[in-house]
């Protein structure tokens, strides 16, 4: 059996609780009128991927202090801003087992809740980081935004290929875990080659978490996965399983394809879409570029001395692609 998050986050157990105690208090240090609302965007933590990347990276290159985790709480409360926005544009009804921020407030209100979550989390950040660890973060949220604009912009583009796929979720993904590994390495008093290697790993971890996310929105199931599924689907959202099989499949396979892709809001749209991306091994396919990422990653960490944490990070890699929710 492979290991639990809970088994792959030990080394680091206590700050993470400690980095995620701070980032209540940041959702809580807002306006009493607004209490309410920050309280249900606080719901959206998961897996703290993010935060945990960023001290298993700091305690695999020497140690954490304070500043570790207090950049982990706003590597998160960065993470949830995007969430909060991502939930609006595809007009996503359940996040966490829950109702997300827009169905409940609308989407005027979650787009400014975003933007202050954004603001917040810089706010934060300046106070105990300094001139490195600034412009590491800047360059991430600026990348992370930009992937989210290229993908709103790909959407119902038949034509998009897979190097632009890539592109776009080596940011909007990739971007924000590859400065979680960078930060924790530079905090901990990393040189700027390891800080590239680290982040390099962290990049690519994120491509393949985005990978196995997309498959998920397909294949996955609802009460599992916790949220919304088929929102790519419905927002004509192309991710690699449909372009893999659109690039590579069988004249019959595609006219199946657009057969199905021609109602989106079918019933039994994910299953019947699901089965012929597995006949097809388009699934196999996204499951093989995944790995291929995270192989690649994890030689980026040879540097790195045999530490708990190294192996956390390691095993952290290998859940991204084989989690089922």
């Amino acid at each position: 059996m492979p290991p639990s998050l809970a088994d792959i986050y030990a080394p680091i157990r206590d700050e993470l609780e400690a980095s995620t105690a701070l980032l209540a208090s940041e959702f809580r240090d807002c306006d009493p009128a607004l209490a309410e609302l920050a309280d249900h965007a606080a719901r959206y933590g998961g897996k703290r991927l993010r935060p945990a990347l960023l001290l298993l990276s700091g305690s695999a290159c020497g140690g954490i202090d304070d500043r570790h985790i207090q950049a982990a709480a706003v590597v998160e409360l960065i993470h949830t801003a995007t969430l909060v926005h991502d939930d609006v544009v595809d007009a996503a009804e359940r996040r966490r087992r829950g109702t997300t921020v827009n169905a409940a407030w609308g989407d005027d209100v979650s787009i400014l809740l975003g933007d202050l979550l954004f603001a917040r989390a810089i706010e934060t950040f300046v106070q105990f980081a300094g001139p490195v660890e600034n412009r590491l973060l800047a360059a991430a949220v600026r990348e992370v935004c930009e992937g989210e604009l290229l993908q709103l912009m790909a959407r119902r583009q038949p034509e998009l290929q897979e190097s632009r796929y890539l592109e776009i979720i080596a940011k909007k993904t990739g971007a924000l875990c590859s400065v979680a590994c960078s930060l924790g390495a530079s905090l901990a008093g990393e040189s700027d080659g390891h800080l590239e290697r680290l982040g390099t790993f962290g990049r690519g971890l994120g491509i393949a978490f985005q990978i196995a996310d997309d498959c998920l929105d397909i294949r996955g199931d609802e009460n599992t996965v916790g949220k919304t599924l088929g929102t790519d689907l419905r927002g004509g959202k192309l991710t690699l399983p449909l372009i893999r099989l659109r690039e590579a499949g069988q004249a019959a396979d595609l006219r199946e394809l657009e057969d199905l892709l021609a109602d989106p809001e079918a019933d039994g749209l994910r299953d019947r879409l699901a089965d012929l991306l597995a006949r097809t091994g388009a699934f196999a396919y996204c499951e093989r570029k995944a790995r291929g990422y995270i192989h690649d990653g994890a030689a980026q960490l040879d540097f790195l001395p045999d530490r708990p944490a190294r192996s956390a990070l390691l095993a952290l890699a290998d859940f991204a692609v084989t989690r089922e929710r």
